[in-house]
């Protein structure tokens, strides 16, 4: 029997942005409720996640290199600051330069439809167990930790750690992107906020992804 050749992700967003912008001009408030819902839970997720990802990802790469392996890491380390800065501050030239013209020249004003409840049915609190820079302050003090003091069962622990993780994301986060992008732009048509965000979402689209490409040929 042949496999099923599954969609590529960003087609599967395309398609859901499309979805979204069309159905949200049809279903009733009720259904959109449901995706918003869905939404709220699932972003809760993904930023319970994201600490352990980094977490699981970077402690284990760590552990896994060789033992002399610090001066390649402080090396690595630095370019990558480096490397932020530098594209921290080519954002901010970009964004001053362009964004405040095409916001006054278009005028951009998002209605919102006051009129429809388009709130959850319920919220479900998921706070994350750490923050970003927490995890990543524990995931580089462990990964040379068990460099120095040679502790396997922790390294073994780190690296089952990442293979859950991977499989929290292939599993459930990646397949249900789709709908969750669905579910934004569902709630956006439905409250008639579509026009000026689709606009704008456009235009900072485009020029993320040239500012992107370009520093990373850079």
């Amino acid at each position: 029997m042949t496999k099923k050749k599954k969609l590529p992700l960003l087609v599967c967003v395309l398609i859901a942005i499309v979805l979204g912008i069309v159905l949200g001009l049809f279903l009733p408030a009720w259904v959109v409720r449901i995706f918003t819902t869905f939404n709220d839970f699932f972003g809760q997720l993904i930023s319970f996640c994201v600490p352990l990802i980094i977490l699981a990802l970077v402690s284990a790469a760590i552990a896994e290199t060789s033992n002399n392996a610090g001066r390649m890491l402080i090396v690595t380390l630095g370019l990558a600051y480096l490397s932020t800065v530098v594209a921290g501050l080519v954002s901010y030239g970009v964004s001053d330069w362009l964004f405040p013209r095409w916001i006054t020249m278009q005028e951009t004003v998002i209605e919102q439809g006051s009129s429809v409840d388009l709130s959850p049915y319920f919220t479900i609190s998921l706070p994350p167990a750490l923050d970003v820079i927490s995890a990543l302050a524990l995931a580089f003090m462990l990964g040379l930790g068990i460099i120095h003091t040679k502790a396997t069962l922790i390294k073994k622990g780190m690296v089952e750690l990442r293979e859950i993780i991977m499989y929290v994301l292939s599993g459930a986060i990646v397949p249900l992107l789709p709908l969750y992008i669905f579910g934004i732009f569902l709630k956006m048509t439905a409250s008639g906020a579509i026009g000026g965000v689709l606009r704008t979402f456009l235009f900072f689209f485009f020029i993320f992804f040239f500012v992107f490409f370009f520093f990373i040929f850079f």
